[in-house]
């Protein structure tokens, strides 16, 4: 319940952006909750480097990590910045193929954590 909170109030705070999967809303059902998001057609990184194992040329490396360093930008840019804090190919999104030049989104934020003086510590 602790990181849903965290990710809601996280999704919330967000505007749309091109490179992170955007919140639409919350889906109630009994005792069940569930975060609608933006619909990513490709699936994730991982997916597609593990288990297609698509060899993906220079070119596509490149772009997918400017998408991603674009994103990180975003978060960090915000007043209080957004740390998301569990980054991996699991959590990144495709908005459709890849070979279609897709966007790679940033997704799951349930370990985000705002930048705050309070939590700025190096240690």
């Amino acid at each position: 319940m602790k990181n849903l909170n965290r990710e809601l109030s996280t999704l919330v705070s967000i505007r749309p952006h091109q490179y992170l999967v955007n919140f639409l809303g919350v889906s109630l059902k009994g005792d069940q909750i569930n975060l609608v998001t933006e619909y990513c057609l490709g699936g994730t990184l991982f997916h597609l480097l593990h288990k297609n194992r698509t060899k993906l040329d220079n070119r596509t490396k490149l772009n997918f990590c400017l998408d991603i360093c674009k994103g990180l930008m975003y978060l960090h840019s915000l007043k209080p910045a957004i740390l998301h804090r569990d980054l991996k190919s699991l959590n990144l999104l495709l908005d459709r193929d890849y070979n279609e030049n897709g966007i790679i989104k940033i997704a799951d934020f349930g370990l985000a954590k705002t930048l705050t003086d309070e939590n700025l510590n190096t240690s």
